[in-house]
């Protein structure tokens, strides 16, 4: 319809914190940016399909709430009274809900570790702690009192997990901890991950090759996380003497939304730069979204080898230049093989396994 008059963007789907996803949208016409309740939405429009090898058009009207764009109550935003202006690039951004909370990568390494456990006649268990620490310990204490086989733990906070993990010990749980290690290793049976400090040099290797001169550069980290931490350190050890100046590092904690606002104040401040490292994709997806919009020629690299990123990075001239690709089913794999080595009583070959990047 005319009102509210938004337009749907190229890659417009913006995760938030594991549980929603917002639409990236532009405004065209006019349209009243504060109605003071909440705005559902439907979708209609052209839809252009690839359908018995042939590209087809269809009209697609949905006649019921997809979507919709919330309106803070007026009593709650203090500001109003002194003339709140609306950022449409913010504050009118739809939102839908997501059925799954977790990304796909630990998905894959879920699946990887069901598919392995079902053929031997074991099942598991998947929760997903959404991010949210207190929520993962409490997930845990329910395992022990579960009285469960072993745990395959990749922790939310590697410091704050730990009284949970001595728990763990306490009830002769394994824990089999993969993809980001918990801060004292000595509370875990085995730690598989990809080799993170490879990661991180892969995609300096790329950035020196497209940028053999150096110039300034933006870091997008993630301190909580140590498989973050040691990205960024192969990064910065490889570009170390390259002609690179990390001009601005900023924790965008691994998400697309904190990675394009935090993008967008990075290009206000350092207009300059010629690249972006991303400890992973979900993060550099929304630089690449930040990028994009405002249109500066930013080459970003990231981490994970995500569906969404490789979908960019395919296209012709894209900015987004490269992904270090993990493989979550080689992680799922080997934490099921190591986690039937310790059942069996047997004490594994190597402590830390680490899978490559590539």
């Amino acid at each position: 319809s005319d009102s509210p008059s938004l337009k749907i963007k190229e890659n417009p789907e913006i995760e938030v914190e594991n549980a929603y996803i917002k639409l990236n949208v532009e405004r065209y016409g006019g349209m009243i940016l504060s109605p003071w309740f909440d705005r559902p939405l439907s979708v209609a429009g052209r839809l252009i399909v690839r359908q018995d090898e042939k590209i087809r058009e269809k009209m697609v009207t949905v006649d019921r709430d997809l979507l919709v764009i919330p309106n803070l109550a007026i009593h709650m935003n203090r500001e109003v009274n002194d003339g709140y202006k609306y950022n449409v690039q913010k504050d009118m951004l739809p939102l839908y809900g997501l059925e799954s909370a977790k990304g796909s990568f630990f998905k894959t390494v879920a699946d990887s570790i069901t598919s392995a456990a079902e053929a031997d006649g074991n099942k598991t268990v998947v929760v997903d702690a959404q991010q949210d620490s207190t929520k993962q310990i409490q997930i845990i204490e329910d395992f022990i009192a579960q009285d469960v086989d072993a745990v395959f733990l990749n922790p939310v906070d590697r410091d704050a997990v730990a009284p949970a993990l001595q728990k763990l010990k306490e009830a002769g749980i394994p824990v089999i901890n993969f993809d980001s290690s918990v801060a004292n290793l000595d509370l875990v049976d085995a730690y598989v991950a990809t080799d993170n400090l490879q990661a991180g040099k892969l995609c300096a290797e790329s950035m020196i090759k497209d940028f053999p001169e150096g110039g300034p550069i933006a870091v997008l980290n993630y301190p909580a996380n140590s498989a973050c931490l040691d990205r960024e350190k192969g990064f910065l050890e490889t570009i170390e003497g390259k002609g690179f100046e990390v001009v601005a590092t900023f924790d965008a904690e691994g998400t697309v939304e904190k990675g394009q606002n935090i993008t967008s104040d990075i290009l206000q401040a350092h207009p300059d730069i010629v690249a972006i490292f991303s400890i992973n994709d979900q993060a550099g997806m929304g630089a690449y979204a930040a990028c994009t919009t405002s249109g500066a020629n930013v080459s970003i690299y990231g981490v994970d080898g995500a569906p969404e990123a490789k979908q960019v990075i395919a296209k012709e001239g894209s900015i987004y230049r490269m992904t270090a690709a993990q493989s979550p089913i080689k992680i799922g794999t080997n934490c099921y093989d190591v986690a039937m080595t310790i059942l069996s009583g047997e004490k594994p070959a190597q402590f830390q396994i680490d899978v490559p990047a590539f």
